[in-house]
């Protein structure tokens, strides 16, 4: 990867990280509902295979 391209991917990455920062409130439930409906349809399928 040539300095620019990996230049350009931490400009990126810190714009990830300060657009999260900054809704973090909102985004962080959210990422949690996601995990528990994930995990509870494993839960799910594993209890209807056996």
């Amino acid at each position: 990867m040539k300095l620019a391209e990996t230049v350009k991917e931490v400009q990126k990455l810190d714009d990830f990280f300060e657009f999260y920062e900054q809704n973090e409130e909102t985004l962080i439930p959210q990422e949690q509902q996601v995990f528990i409906d994930w995990f509870s349809q494993c839960l799910k399928k594993q209890a209807d295979v056996r």
